[in-house]
Formats: C-alpha cells, structure tokens, sequence
C-alpha cells in the first residue's frame, strides 16, 4: 500500500480523560475511581489512528489548541505516524476534553465533553491540496460547512475525471442525529451510519436502516454498496 495516496480524516482531535468506577456518582456525591487514564479522542482522530495500524498513510485535518492536552494528542499521532502539519492552531484555545465516567459494573459511559475551539471552515480546507489523497473522510459535525469541503472535493473530481485521472473517494460519517446532518448522506460515496443515528431515525435494524437510508444516498451507491 506504500504507493497509495494517504487517506485524509476531517473532523475532531480531542483527549478522553477516563474514570474506571464501581458505580455511577449520585449528584453532590464523592466516590473513589479505581483507575484513570488519557487517551486520543474524537471520531476523525480515532478513525485515522485504525486506518494507520492497518497499515494507511493517514493525515488528519482538525483545529487544535494550545497546552499540555494538544501535547499530549499530537505525541499519539506522532506514534502512529500520523501527518498532522494542516491542522488549524488556535493558540489561545485548548484543545476539547471529553470527560468519561465507566461504570464497570453495569458497562455504562458517561461522557461530559467541553469545547471551545472554532470548527473547521471551508476557508481553512481550501488550503490543502484535495488532489494529494485517494480518500476523504469527514465526520458528521458542523455539516453546513462540511457540505461546502465535500462539493469542493466533488468540483475537483469532475476536473479530474474529464482528464482521466482517479477521482478521490469521499466518506461521511453520521453517528449524532445533529441538525443538517443529513445533508451529508447524498454526497458520499461511503457512508458509515451508527446505530444510534439509524435508531433515532426510526430504524430497527441495521438491514433495514441500509434499505431506509439507500434511496436518500448518492445515486448508484445503493446499487454498490446495499445488496
């Protein structure tokens, strides 16, 4: 695969701050954890980092803040070999922290997350070059702006397919039933559906969810990818 282009993720780079507990805390309680550690979050970063130990060239296109936490997140990228030289810095801004309570009793997650780091903007994405990958990740946030990335994506394909040349896969990610949204189905080549989303949208099943989603989809993708 070393003579592939590498695949760009974009979307959220976050650290996870995870609390193993016995029990979910009640309100105005105090309870002892029985274990604590940080690890890389958010879905672009996560997916870039399974892409990588599969063996991809990933890179991955997020905004990032400054301090011990953007440290700490681009450290793990560097262990995984991952590019990260376009990400948009906000030096006055921390990087998103998502704090997880894991009950290991029962498995639950809860999860307080905090951000207040700007999302990225087309103004930002057209200043990478798109025709550097073979394929394009977006996860399903800020979707008004990411329908303007995927459509930039779509224009430089249609140059390239006039020449052509290989056009470069777009995928979109819908996990959160987040307003707009799902705008992005019907511009992906892939799409990935979580099952909270399919649920949410009245699906019980994950054939049935494929069956529901396929005609909002792109036109042809249901014929490739929904037997």
């Amino acid at each position: 695969m070393a003579d592939l282009k590498p695949i760009l993720t974009v979307g959220l780079i976050c650290v996870d701050i995870i609390n193993l507990c016995d029990e979910y805390p009640r309100e105005d309680g105090d309870i002892r954890a029985k274990g604590q550690r940080w690890q890389h979050g958010g879905n672009a970063c996560n997916t870039s980092v399974v892409l990588a130990t599969l063996g991809r060239r990933c890179e991955l296109l997020a905004t990032l803040g400054s301090g011990m936490e953007t440290d700490f997140a681009l450290k793990h990228l560097n262990t995984f070999g991952i590019s990260h030289g376009s990400c948009v810095l906000y030096p006055s801004h921390k990087l998103p922290t998502s704090c997880v309570v894991l009950n290991t009793t029962n498995g639950s997650r809860t999860i307080v997350h905090y951000s207040n780091l700007p999302e990225l903007t087309l103004s930002d994405f057209t200043k990478i070059n798109v025709s550097e990958y073979s394929w394009i990740h977006f996860e399903g946030r800020n979707p008004l702006e990411y329908v303007k990335m995927i459509r930039h994506v779509m224009a430089s394909n249609e140059t390239r397919r006039k020449a052509g040349e290989r056009e470069i896969t777009v995928s979109v990610e819908l996990e959160k039933n987040k307003p707009n949204v799902g705008k992005l189905l019907p511009l992906g080549d892939v799409v990935i559906v979580s099952r909270l989303y399919a649920t949410l949208n009245g699906y019980h099943s994950a054939e049935e969810a494929a069956l529901g989603f396929r005609v909002k989809a792109k036109d042809g993708l249901a014929e490739k990818n929904c037997t």
